[in-house]
């Protein structure tokens, strides 16, 4: 049976862009997040963030500091009854310093090895699915597969929002993200295990 999910980017999206993040004490939720994902989560979408993590490839931390920040997010998150299934990132960058990481690779967005992975483990119905960033390679990360995009004009968005290509939808932040989902994916299309 297939499930549905929200794709979310982490950076700019869920938690202030810190600009290469590693200190989980720095880890800020952006307002309303947790609220939007709680809607989300009760209407049985499964939550799964994906991200671009280059700064491992450009040696300006580690995948452990990356799992560190992570926890925090879901530490700060548990607290109002929200939890993300999976982080999944991406720590190559084609113009990195750190082997193995300096390559070309098929997971970093906009390419979509990541999101076939995360489907492919949780049983998710891409076509059922939305993709919300910050960015417009996150939101056209799925396009190929049917999934559907919003961009939020948190973190880069607002900027990114000027050259947004038709068929990307635009909100203000991730309640509004929310809202839009909750609006245009009827129950029915859901199938209960």
């Amino acid at each position: 049976m297939s499930k549905r999910a929200v794709f979310l980017d982490r950076d700019g999206t869920l938690i202030e862009d810190r600009n290469y993040l590693k200190n989980p004490s720095q880890v800020t939720l952006l307002g309303n997040v947790a609220g939007a994902l709680k809607r989300l989560a009760d209407q049985d979408y499964t939550l799964l963030v994906i991200s671009n993590q280059s700064g491992i490839a450009r040696g300006y931390f580690t995948e452990q500091e990356v799992l560190a920040v992570n926890a925090e997010i879901n530490r700060q998150l548990s607290r109002d009854g929200v939890f993300i299934a999976r982080h999944y990132f991406c720590p190559h960058h084609p113009e990195g310093i750190v082997e193995p990481y300096a390559a070309v690779c098929d997971c970093r967005k906009p390419k979509v090895g990541l999101l076939v992975e995360a489907a492919g483990d949780y049983g998710i119905e891409l076509s059922k699915s939305w993709f919300v960033g910050d960015k417009i390679s996150d939101v056209l990360t799925g396009t190929a597969y049917g999934v559907k995009g919003i961009l939020v004009k948190t973190g880069y968005g607002a900027e990114e929002s000027l050259r947004c290509p038709s068929g990307v939808q635009i909100a203000e932040n991730m309640a509004e993200a929310a809202e839009i989902i909750l609006k245009n994916d009827p129950d029915e299309f859901y199938i209960r295990e």
